[in-house]
Order: structure tokens, then C-alpha cells, then sequence
């Protein structure tokens, strides 16, 4: 940089002194159209290497509006972080939804009403709640009433069970026999959770019915309900 300045002086006044020393204009008509002022008295040269470093310097001024801004001191204050843009909450997973529980599976309770038919000396079959003495399903009973049968023997399982209470007895219920001259009347409390507060009614015809194999089958078919 002191070389390049020392350059620029040096023509500054050499220009100067070229001004001071040149002579006057020739205002001869014959005088020639150009003087070379190399040629004047006042005159100074460069050198070649003092040309080349002109050279340089002109080019460096020339280049200046094209050069790179220079990159940001060490403790320039770094640009502020933007924050992250906002995601959507995330939905918590839906739950499965619950199964529908039917309060009574009709399709399956008809199926095993009707196998239940099939039990030798069987009149009719019927499904009781003995909360209220109404019948959710019934087979058979051509012969007898089945709608006023579980009326009535609701009131005996009720009977039974107030008698049980009043005794302290914490047993349950698995069945209850009425013998009749001609009739065998078997009443199954269904002891599954989902089976509570029903029972199964059977009636048989005495002179045909195996007691012991229509209490055992009454009982596989009270494992295969789904209510």
C-alpha cells in the first residue's frame, strides 16, 4: 500500500512539473497539429516497474464495485434462531371401541332352548328372570302354559332365597326339584356373572325322563349360554 501511494505522488508531480514547463501554444500557421510531451523539456519518465504497479492500481480501483463484501468480524453478533414452526397436536389414539354386549343373545339362546328339546320326556324349556318373571326365550309347551309356569316359579326361587337369607345360609342355589305324580319340574340357576338373576325352567314327562341325564344335560347347556 506505502509503494502504491508513492506512485500516485510521484505523478501528481510530475504533472505539476509538466504543467509549469510546457511553453506557450505555437500559434504559427505552420506549426504542427500534435506535440508529444515527451518530447517538452519538463518531462519526466517512469520506469517499467513503476508502469506495472500503475497498472496494478488502476485495475484494483477499476475491480473495487465487483469485489466480495468481506465476511462479518468474529464478534458479530450471529443472527437471532428462528424459532421452530408449530406442529399440531398430536391426537391421542382413539381407543377400540368396546364390544356391544347384548343383554340377550337370541340366536344363541334359541339354539340351546331347542337342544334342550331333545332331552328325553322334555315338554317345554323356557328362560326366566326372576327379577321381574318374565320369559326370555321358551321351547315346547304344547301342553302347559309356559309364560304362567315361570310367573309361579319365580315365586319359588324367590321364596327359597328369602328363606336362605333369613337362615344365614351363604350357599347358592344350583337347582330346584318339584316332583309331581306325572311331571318332573327341574328350575337351573345360572351361576355365570352374566347369567345372574336368570334361570333355566325345565319340565319333563315322568314315566320317560332320566332325572340324573337331564340334570347333567341341562347343565352343559347352561355353560354354552351367552347372554
Amino acid at each position: 500500500m506505502g509503494s502504491s501511494r508513492r506512485i500516485v505522488d510521484r505523478l501528481q508531480r510530475i504533472a505539476r512539473a509538466e504543467t509549469k514547463s510546457a511553453p506557450p501554444p505555437d500559434e504559427t500557421p505552420n506549426a504542427p497539429e500534435e506535440t508529444r510531451p515527451e518530447d517538452g523539456p519538463g518531462h519526466v519518465g517512469l520506469r517499467p516497474d513503476e508502469l506495472t504497479s500503475l497498472r496494478t492500481i488502476v485495475l484494483r480501483e477499476q475491480l473495487l464495485p465487483f469485489r466480495p463484501e468481506a465476511p462479518p468480524p468474529p464478534n458479530y453478533p450471529s443472527p437471532r434462531p428462528q424459532p421452530a414452526p408449530e406442529q399440531a397436536p398430536e391426537r391421542p389414539p382413539t381407543p377400540a371401541p368396546e364390544p356391544v354386549r347384548k343383554d340377550y343373545n337370541m340366536t344363541n339362546i334359541e339354539t340351546i332352548l331347542k337342544e334342550a328339546m331333545q332331552i328325553d320326556g322334555a315338554i317345554g324349556i323356557a328362560l326366566v328372570d326372576y327379577t321381574s318373571g318374565m320369559t326370555l326365550g321358551q321351547a315346547g309347551g304344547a301342553t302347559l302354559n309356559l309364560d304362567v309356569a315361570a310367573a309361579g316359579n319365580t315365586e319359588v326361587v324367590r321364596a327359597k332365597l328369602r328363606t336362605m337369607e333369613a337362615l344365614g345360609l351363604r350357599d347358592g342355589i344350583e337347582d330346584i326339584l318339584i316332583t309331581l305324580s306325572s311331571q318332573y319340574h327341574v328350575i337351573r340357576l345360572l351361576t355365570t356373572k352374566s347369567g345372574a338373576g336368570l334361570f333355566l325352567y325345565l319340565a319333563l314327562e315322568r314315566n320317560r325322563a332320566n332325572l340324573a341325564m337331564a340334570r347333567h344335560k341341562l347343565t352343559s347347556l347352561e355353560a354354552q349360554l351367552e347372554i
